[in-house]
């Protein structure tokens, strides 16, 4: 039997030429689908590949910068972060993270949204060269500065990319929702409060076992009904519907994810039935609102038959698939193993921060020390530095055990008087006193006092 091969066209005058199917997929196909699955579903720390190029480009350009137009900060971003996609697609990715007005967008939206970054009515944006976005200040909520030191970032040529991980203290997964298709797997997670996954991480810090499937999503801005099906897992959304009189209904709220076209279409089609005679569409950005007269035998059904009717009742399965801490695609069972996933890996992250900050106190009280050394041997010994050749002098602090001479002689002479071994003096006992702290810290005991101190409130 002959073996299956795969014929492949160059772009050279239509020539093609054959590859083994088993070769195909044993090399090329892998590698299209390794990178597919690695640039839709997101990792542990709740971020894809182009977000992670969103927020290091906006970071480069200045945490505190202004206002700036999304189409000029997606081209900023791809020039500095090696982005291959296009500026649009980036401008895309901008949008979606800073989006916050229609429920099932993002609970704590790490940009900031100026103009139309899609509403109750539509989720589409408007054109990048009419919004404009700046850092959230729920970004340093969630991730704190002190673990910059410690990201480990791409590389190209030399240059430093984008971290590969970024560390929120919190599962920003679970926080803000995920959705993805890549080849052979896909994720769809829904939102949960960060109040309740803040709880959460800090029960299992606590050594408390988590109760799988307890967590029900929670949607910012949404006045409907979640609830999760216990025995399927299912998570039901449901909206809001109100029967005034025997010939009016007022419908407040639709299932997450359903907009205002499609929902206008699907009355249209109620009215062609004569289940329904007419509505009126008063919906805004911020809110649904159908005044819908019916024909008394509508009103006369049940209430589980006017929600089930009026598709007011949507079920989804979510699906918790993400790269975990091993960087291997997995499967997990809930909301809570994500997050008992989520604090295994995080907490080695704030031992490592606490050698570092221990590393970094030490080197500064010996750089300081060695400061306020040389501050004294230069009063002491003025002639010496005015009558020595540079050479000489280097050898002279060489010979008295000075090793940052290049930092010391370039200090301004302002800084070498007895005021400034006093303020010296006073910072390097203010440092030691730091340093006993952090010998003694744990990170156990970093991670709960971040969590105490984080406190979600809605904000744009």
């Amino acid at each position: 039997m002959k073996k299956p091969t795969i014929q492949l066209s160059t772009h050279s005058a239509n020539t093609k030429q054959s590859i083994r199917a088993k070769h195909f997929f044993n090399s090329a196909f892998k590698t299209f689908s390794l990178a597919d699955n690695v640039r839709s579903i997101p990792a542990i720390d709740g971020l894809k590949p182009s977000q992670r190029k969103a927020l290091h480009g906006t970071l480069d350009r200045g945490e505190n910068a202004a206002f700036l137009q999304v189409e000029r900060l997606a081209s900023l971003i791809a020039a500095i972060t090696d982005y291959h996609h296009g500026a649009g697609s980036m401008e895309s990715t901008i949008a979606k993270m800073g989006a916050v007005k229609y429920p099932g967008s993002n609970n704590m939206n790490l940009f900031v949204p100026e103009g139309q970054f899609g509403s109750r009515l539509t989720k589409e944006a408007g054109a990048g060269r009419y919004i404009e976005t700046k850092l959230s200040t729920y970004f340093r909520q969630l991730f704190k500065k002190e673990d910059d030191p410690i990201l480990e970032h791409n590389m190209l040529d030399k240059e430093r990319l984008e971290p590969k991980l970024y560390l929120p203290i919190l599962p920003l997964v679970l926080i803000n929702g995920a959705s993805g298709t890549g080849t052979g797997h896909g994720c769809e997670i829904k939102s949960y409060h960060p109040n309740e996954i803040r709880d959460a991480v800090m029960n299992v810090l606590a050594g408390k076992k988590l109760t799988h499937g307890a967590l029900v999503p929670w949607f910012r801005g949404y006045h409907g009904k979640v609830t999760r099906n216990p025995e399927t897992g299912q998570v039901i959304m449901t909206g809001t519907l109100k029967v005034i009189n025997s010939t009016k209904i007022v419908i407040t709220e639709l299932p997450v994810g359903v907009f205002l076209d499609d929902y206008k279409d699907h009355l249209n089609k109620l009215e062609d039935s004569g289940f329904i005679r007419d509505s009126v569409d008063s919906s805004t950005e911020e809110g649904f609102e159908f005044t819908i007269t019916v024909p008394r035998t509508t009103t006369e059904l049940s209430e589980a038959e006017l929600y089930q009717k009026f598709k007011l009742i949507a079920r989804d399965t979510e699906n918790f698939t993400i790269w975990n801490k091993e960087g291997v695609l997995q499967r997990f069972a809930s909301a809570e193993a994500i997050i008992e996933e989520f604090v295994s890996w995080r907490l080695g992250f704030y031992e490592i921060r606490r050698q570092k900050l221990i590393s970094d106190t030490n080197e500064t009280i010996r750089y300081q020390s060695e400061l306020v050394r040389f501050i004294r041997f230069y009063l002491a010994n003025v002639k010496v530095f005015r009558d020595t050749s540079k050479k000489e002098l280097i050898e002279v602090l060489l010979n008295n055990g000075f090793t940052d001479y290049d930092r010391l002689l370039s200090m301004p002479i302002w800084n070498l008087t007895h005021d400034r071994i006093k303020e010296l003096e006073d910072k390097l006992e203010a440092l030691k006193v730091y340093l006993t702290k952090l010998e003694a810290d744990t990170a156990d005991a970093m991670y709960k006092r971040e969590l105490k101190q984080f406190d979600y409130v809605e904000s744009i």
